[in-house]
Order: C-alpha cells, then sequence, then structure tokens
C-alpha cells in the first residue's frame, strides 16, 4: 500500500447542490458557490486562477478525505509519478530494475515489499524457473506493461501509445473502486469515491486537444490546449491574452483530436525543452526544426474504449 508521503494533495473537481447532483467546476463562476463537499457537505469556492488549475477549496476547514483522498485522480494524467495502488517509491524502483538482472533475494526491506506490490500490479512477473539465469534474466523481468509504465512515467511514450496506456490504466482503477463500492458494508466513502471518479473520467475524456499556430511578431510558436467548446470560440479570448506581449498576431489552428484532452499535461512535460513561457502563460512551444510533437499528434485516434465512451 502506498504511504502517505507518496500520495500527493487531491483537488476536488465536483461538488453537489442541493439535489445532490453532481455539478464540475467547469460548469461554475469563480467564488463562493451553493455547492457542497460530497464528502463532508461543507460549502465550497470555486478556485480559477492562472497557476493551478480550476478546482474547489472548502469554504472552512478541508476535510481529510478531499485533502488526501485520490479517488478521482486519474492514472497516468493528474500526476505521472504514482499509479494506485502504487506509490512514487514503487515506480522509481520499477524504473531502477528495468536495465538489470533482477534477482529477488539482493532486494532487502522495503525493496522486497516493493516488488511484490509491483508483480501484483502486473508491472514485474516472476520468471519461470527452467528460464532463469539465462541470457540475462533473473528471477523476475518485467512485463510489457511494465516498460510501457515505466516509458511514461519518464515522459518517454509516444503519444498514441500513451492512450491506451492511459485508458487501460483508468479502467484498472474503476474496477477497483467498483468493487470497493460493492464491499463497502455500509460505508459511504468508497461510493462517493466511485461517483466523483466516473465523474472525472467523463468530464476528462469528453475534453478536446487542439494545436494552435501563432504567428508572433517575428516568431513562430504552437499552443497546447483543451477545450469543452469549438475551437474557434477559443481564439477572441487567446488573442486578448497574448495581445498584451506582442505587437502582430496570426493565429491558425493546426490540428483538433476530439476526446483527447487527456493528453495535454503529458504533452506539456514530454515537451518541456521546448516551453516557451509567455508572461504566466505556459501552453507555448517553440519546436523548431522538431517535427516528433506533429507526428505524434498525427497519429491520434479520437475513438475511446467502450467503457470510457459510454461514461460521457
Amino acid at each position: 500500500m502506498a504511504r502517505s508521503r507518496d500520495i500527493p494533495r487531491s483537488f476536488l473537481h465536483h461538488g453537489v447542490d442541493a439535489a445532490g447532483a453532481l455539478v464540475a467546476i467547469d460548469a461554475v463562476e469563480r467564488g463562493r458557490t451553493a455547492l457542497a463537499c460530497p464528502y463532508c457537505a461543507t460549502g465550497l469556492i470555486a478556485k480559477k486562477g492562472r497557476i493551478l488549475a480550476p478546482h474547489f477549496a472548502h469554504d472552512g476547514p478541508t476535510c481529510r478525505e478531499a485533502h488526501e483522498g485520490a479517488a478521482a485522480r486519474v492514472p497516468l494524467h493528474d500526476d505521472f509519478a504514482t499509479l494506485e495502488p502504487l506509490g512514487r517509491a514503487d515506480l522509481r524502483l520499477c524504473a531502477q530494475l528495468l536495465r538489470r538482472e533482477i534477482n529477488h533475494t539482493s532486494l532487502r526491506g522495503w525493496r522486497r515489499s516493493s516488488l511484490r506490490r509491483l508483480v501484483e500490479a502486473e508491472l514485474i512477473e516472476e520468471v519461470p524457473r527452467g528460464e532463469r539465469w539465462v541470457n540475462g534474466v533473473g528471477s523476475h523481468r518485467h512485463t510489457a506493461w511494465g516498460e510501457q509504465i515505466v516509458a511514461a512515467t519518464r515522459y518517454r511514450l509516444a503519444l498514441d501509445d500513451l492512450v491506451r496506456v492511459q485508458e487501460r490504466a483508468a479502467l484498472r482503477k474503476l474496477d477497483r473502486l467498483e468493487d470497493r463500492a460493492r464491499d463497502g458494508e455500509g460505508d459511504e466513502r468508497p461510493s462517493v469515491d466511485l461517483r466523483l471518479y466516473r465523474a472525472q473520467l467523463a468530464r476528462l475524456f469528453s475534453l478536446d486537444l487542439y494545436l494552435l499556430r501563432v504567428r508572433a511578431d517575428r516568431t513562430l510558436l504552437h499552443k497546447i490546449g483543451v477545450t469543452a467548446r469549438p475551437v474557434a470560440e477559443r481564439l477572441p479570448e487567446i488573442r486578448k491574452d497574448l495581445e498584451a506581449h506582442f505587437d502582430t498576431l496570426e493565429l491558425a489552428v493546426e490540428g483538433h483530436w476530439p476526446r483527447r484532452g487527456s493528453l495535454e499535461l503529458y504533452f506539456k512535460r514530454a515537451f518541456a525543452r521546448r516551453q516557451v513561457r509567455v508572461g504566466s502563460l505556459t501552453e507555448y512551444f517553440d519546436f523548431g526544426s522538431d517535427r516528433r510533437p506533429f507526428r505524434q499528434l498525427a497519429r491520434l485516434d479520437p475513438a475511446l474504449s467502450p467503457r470510457l465512451q459510454a461514461l460521457l
């Protein structure tokens, strides 16, 4: 089980209204709302600044469930260093073991326990005894799934490969939460966790990903972004943000990928070296002669898995 220091702080993206319905942060204006925390019923304030992603804050002390709860965190989206039920240390060990022969007897203390968790999560598997110590194979080896997870946590997985890995991880967590909710035995929290996670999956996988070409004065930039509206409706807002920094602007939509908004954060981290800050804005890039982003985006398939599609 992940230790508490391995768990990053969660942000609440949904509140409940007077009728008990979930309302997403995107559907309300900033400031105090008529919504309440799904866990503790404290009133909520909609936070919509330029630094952190929009989220709800408690109008008073934050309950432990909302502060530490990982229910609504989507694997390989909100935090690439964790993969429930594994912690950061587990994934670090998984990465460290990738390029070496694994001998479980050489692992001590928490590393031995971590290896067991990695096997349970199907990132590492035991090697049949007849195949051990042959051609550099030890007692354990990484599964194809484990190799993909390590590549994703290092931002080395291509976007079209990440799509399927991200969807698989999201649905595996959905299975676990559904099992917990069925076995709750009168405890309301597992049901609330499941409800919030389903809502966050529906919210995240309904967003579209887009790429803009921005000719700003004599500089060619590209902007990656997500939207729940037609991209054309975003252009005047983007232009207004940029007019404070440039004299001349030309904006054009270079690409639009329905239901792939879940890739935005990974894209920013994978191509962080190409990132250009425009004031406080962080979604602009100068790719120069690097064509990798365009090739990876061109290969994206907008089709969701049937289970995710059913949540929308």
